[in-house]
């Protein structure tokens, strides 16, 4: 049998079905490779591992004796083994290993560092978290090795040596504070940095892992402490930072999870939950975006202090309809006009 390829001009060795690699691969790729008659004895180079694997008798339809001996104790092992129970493919579903590497690739891991940690080619991780090229469909199937490499790479292993890390987390972490009441000229000072560098983080896709430990440490310090309102300034900037927070749907850090994996942050929808600090923003007379919870929360502070409707429409800036309707709700009474506590006395 010809030991070269069967193209013209072409000395290289068969790799399989009498071509050289690149013409196979030329062949494959262009769908002209010719079906393989089922009757016909083919063997393959020497070279190849005939009796170390099925790779020439399943792909190459390669019927040696040492191919074809290879074939049999595998089908009789196979066949022995699902008479006892104990037969495993050694595969398993390639949903959750799909799963694994999209959120890899969330976070910024591509798949040259996967097959850096894994030993999982880039070609096989692609396949895995698109689909299949010839089916369209997604890979329904995975040997159980390159199943367990790929699940081992974490996103900490996946950042150990790397100089810049995902800033979703960082991202989240600052709008969260925001959300709390927690300015952004504040939190700059807090990390030593000016405002106007500060704000280009929120649309960055990628922070430096010196960036990335300093949030998360002023975070760690400020997630559930109070901004300072002692001040028309400081008061001012807590309400402006907040309203800010509700109009880009933000979030305070409460109502995450996972702050760095969750995949999307939750719907920033009124609730009965009450945000404090923007009650006494609001009650003090600051400009604050206020829930429905929260206003009738400040009708009834605002109540207690002997305000009429009218002022209390005023101070919050709604009608006095809103406030008579919330005042019935809470059931509270109306007072004479003697028990009102005027303007100047307030």
């Amino acid at each position: 049998m010809a030991e070269n390829c069967s193209v013209d001009d072409c000395t290289k060795p068969i790799s399989h079905r009498d071509l050289c690699g690149a013409h196979y691969q030329a062949a494959w790729r262009a769908g002209t490779l010719a079906p393989i008659p089922r009757n016909v004895r083919r063997k393959c180079p020497s070279s190849h591992r005939h009796a170390q694997s099925t790779t020439c008798y399943r792909q190459h339809r390669c019927r040696c004796d040492d191919c074809a001996a290879r074939r049999s104790a595998e089908n009789s092992a196979v066949s022995k083994a699902k008479a006892y129970g104990r037969y495993d493919s050694g595969m398993v579903d390639a949903a959750p290993i799909s799963e694994h590497l999209r959120m890899l690739a969330e976070h910024g891991v591509g798949r040259r560092r996967i097959e850096a940690l894994s030993g999982v080619s880039a070609s096989t991780v692609t396949q895995l978290r698109t689909v299949s090229r010839k089916t369209g469909e997604p890979i329904a199937r995975v040997k159980k090795s390159t199943a367990e490499a790929i699940l081992a790479v974490t996103l900490q292993r996946a950042n150990e040596r790397s100089s810049c890390v995902n800033a979703r987390g960082t991202v989240r972490r600052l709008q969260a504070l925001i959300a709390r009441g927690w300015s952004q000229q504040r939190l700059s000072r807090e990390l030593g940095l000016s405002s106007d560098n500060m704000g280009g983080w929120f649309q960055q896709d990628a922070v430096t892992r010196a960036k990335a430990s300093m949030v998360a440490t002023i975070y760690e310090r400020l997630w559930d402490a109070l901004p300072p309102t002692d001040t028309p300034a400081q008061r001012a900037a807590a309400a402006r930072s907040m309203n800010r927070a509700r109009r880009e749907g933000w979030v305070p850090p409460m109502a995450w999870d996972d702050i760095d994996t969750d995949p999307e942050p939750p719907a920033a929808t009124d609730s009965t939950e009450i945000d404090h600090v923007a009650v006494t923003l609001a009650v003090r007379g600051e400009q604050v975006l206020l829930t429905p919870s929260e206003r009738r929360a400040c009708v009834r502070e605002l109540h207690a202090l002997r305000w009429s409707d009218v002022r209390v429409a005023e101070w919050l800036r709604c009608s006095e309809r809103t406030v008579l309707r919330i005042r019935e709700e809470l059931n509270l009474p109306a007072f004479a006009q003697g028990e009102l506590v005027m303007r100047s006395a307030a």
